[in-house]
């Protein structure tokens, strides 16, 4: 594969692009991002099986949200099946990519533990609200600048992931 070098203002023509597709059906597009918002927060509810369910089905989401811009471009019509339907297209796929990012940001998280004695991770794992004074706290801010700097690549490398492997 070979790169394609453009110039600075093809981004832009990027950016508008993207507004223009949102603007052929905004009302749909933010339905499947509210959508897609309540069905993370719904299955985070869920006392620990919620968080591991969400994060395999959020890949399968993104291709829903990205699938529905597709359409939109090419103008198909877009509903909540759009927003669903990659899951069950490729979910084998998805899934296992969702599996692999939670696996890498738990090793992450573990892997803090040997930074701050596991503080971060008890604080990043537990269900119940923390006091502001350990936010603040500066033992918090190391660990938390660690796993960000570690994140960083990870959460690139998955950005289109999820679009490439079902595409």
């Amino acid at each position: 594969m070979r790169a394609q070098t453009l110039a600075p203002a093809a981004g832009w023509q990027w950016i508008l692009g993207g507004f223009a597709i949102f603007r052929r059906n905004p009302l749909m597009l933010g339905m499947l991002v509210v959508s897609y918002w309540f069905t993370v927060l719904f299955l985070n509810v869920v006392p620990v099986i919620g968080v591991v369910v969400a994060s395999l089905a959020i890949p399968g989401l993104s291709v829903g949200l990205m699938q529905a811009a597709r359409n939109l471009e090419r103008g198909q019509p877009i509903g909540l099946q759009t927003l669903y339907g990659s899951l069950k297209e490729n979910a084998r796929t998805l899934i296992a990519l969702g599996a692999l990012y939670l696996a890498c940001t738990l090793g992450i998280l573990g892997l803090s533990a040997l930074v701050d004695g596991g503080d971060f991770l008890k604080f990043m794992l537990s269900s119940s609200r923390a006091e502001r004074a350990a936010v603040e706290d500066a033992d918090f801010i190391m660990p938390a600048l660690f796993v960000m700097a570690l994140m960083t690549p990870v959460m690139m490398a998955y950005w289109f992931a999820p679009v490439l492997a079902a595409w």
